[in-house]
């Protein structure tokens, strides 16, 4: 897992950096802004978003890859697409585990 960058970032963005590091992410975003419509996306393969990378596939076999916020440019870009909410996993990658039941 590479190191957080806190370069440029206030204490309160270097917490949420720290906080999201490596940890996909699932978003509600309000692109129209609080009073238009809102919308959750866990997938990046419509909206790329700058600063926003992909997991590798192989973290969630059979699906999109998952989106993580490991930068500064990444929290502006989730701010300027919108994003009213981020969700995280508990897990963070590599150390994910998949189960199906």
């Amino acid at each position: 897992m590479q190191p957080v960058n806190f370069a440029g970032m206030t204490e309160r963005d270097a917490r949420l950096a720290e906080a999201i590091h490596e940890r996909p992410l699932s978003l509600v975003r309000a692109p129209d802004g609080i009073g238009g419509e809102q919308f959750f996306q866990k997938h990046s393969e419509r909206f790329g978003i700058a600063g926003v990378t992909e997991l590798p596939v192989a973290l969630h076999p059979g699906h999109a890859p998952l989106m993580v916020a490991n930068s500064a440019k990444a929290l502006v870009g989730l701010a300027q697409m919108g994003v009213l909410e981020l969700h995280t996993w508990n897990a963070v990658a590599p150390d994910l585990v998949a189960l199906t039941v």
